[in-house]
């Protein structure tokens, strides 16, 4: 199964950005080990949060972001090509939901084969979709 912009595959690239475009309050519960979280509040802080977390970053290093379904990724995605002018966005297409599946289509343990570690924080009943077993809080 495709996740999208090579997201998965490129795992061992030598220099590559990762950035967690979702909440504060989603980021803390969950996310993928090396992800650099936005820590916003709402969406509308999100362009200038990555503005600053890719002030320093070169332009022909890859951008990868991920969020909870995918949609906050295609927005952010834009603008970081077309503001920020970094040519080589990849986003995990459909999100961290769509991870979880494809872990769960390939018949994969969670535990070990995920690369995202804690909870998904989810818009809907469940409110967070247990991955793997909560991270440690890193403070």
């Amino acid at each position: 199964a495709e996740l999208g912009g090579d997201f998965e595959a490129s795992g061992g690239a030598a220099k590559r950005t990762v950035l967690d475009v979702r909440n504060h309050y989603e980021s803390a519960v969950g996310t993928f080990a090396g992800a650099t979280p936005l820590g916003t509040e709402t969406f509308k802080d999100t362009y200038p949060r990555l503005a600053a977390a890719l002030k320093d970053a070169p332009k022909d290093e890859p951008v990868y972001m991920f969020c909870t379904g995918g949609i906050r990724c295609v927005k952010a995605g834009s603008y970081v090509k077309q503001k920020l002018g970094f040519p080589d966005v990849r986003r995990l297409r459909g999100g961290v939901v769509n991870y979880t599946r494809h872990l769960e289509d390939e018949d994969k343990a969670a535990e070990a084969a995920s690369r995202f570690r804690g909870v998904n924080y989810v818009f809907d009943d469940r409110v967070g979709e247990a991955v793997t077993e909560p991270s440690a809080p890193s403070d």
